[in-house]
């Protein structure tokens, strides 16, 4: 049990004593369980909207123009080297895709289990003299620690596959690098592009990629504000 927790019931003890503090202990009850039971709901819809908003102003309202311009590069770069682009964005947005699909119910089960926990926090504290009386505090305890290892669980299914979108990403762009550097080769023997010009591409398909990645992030987080 938390020192939070423990607190709150031994203020609950204090004041279901006296009768003075009568009138507090209601005010106590009504007011601030509700503000201790949504205050972490609230941080976490409201972290996610700042998330949503810091993606939204600093990258995804140049995205579009970015990828627009790189695309433009590339193609008057080279025509031949281009088709690595076309092949490389449709692995991209296919891996958003499954990565969203994979996320969406272990989503889905944390922000209920973050409810649950919460339901159960206010039943303890709310029925604290009703627990004592049928002696079920060892209950609770189990009930509320199984709830806690459950959204424990969730939340570290949901970090690993986060945590694996970025290598994946910067893996396949290195994938796109040799290739363009392996059929480079030819055009470099043939006189058709510059060094300059390859290492320019390369950069533009980073671009390129960094966009689509940037544009698919920000239809995540909307589902998640959604749900």
């Amino acid at each position: 049990m938390c020192i939070r927790t423990v607190l709150f019931l031994n203020m609950i003890d204090i004041f279901s004593k006296y009768r003075i503090y009568r009138r507090f202990y209601h005010i106590f009850h009504d007011v601030f369980y509700f503000y201790l039971i949504k205050l972490n709901a609230l941080h976490i819809s409201s972290y996610q909207i700042m998330l949503f908003l810091n993606v939204i102003l600093k990258s995804a309202l140049l995205t579009p123009v970015m990828m627009c311009v790189s695309v433009m590069l590339i193609l008057k770069i080279s025509l031949e080297l281009s088709y690595v682009v076309l092949a490389t964005i449709p692995v991209v947005i296919l891996g958003v895709i499954i990565v969203a699909k994979v996320s969406e119910p272990l989503s889905e089960n944390q922000q209920k289990s973050i409810d649950h926990i919460n339901q159960i926090l206010r039943e303890n504290i709310t029925g604290i003299r009703v627990i004592r009386s049928f002696n079920k505090q060892e209950y609770e305890k189990k009930r509320f620690s199984n709830e806690n290892d459950f959204y424990r669980d969730q939340s570290a299914k949901l970090f690993k596959l986060m945590s694996c979108t970025e290598p994946s990403f910067f893996f396949l762009m290195n994938i796109a690098t040799v290739i363009v550097y392996y059929l480079s080769c030819t055009l470099l023997n043939s006189n058709a592009i510059t060094l300059g010009n390859v290492v320019a591409f390369v950069e533009y398909l980073f671009h390129v990629m960094m966009s689509v990645l940037i544009f698919c992030m920000v239809f995540m987080i909307i589902f998640e504000l959604l749900c």
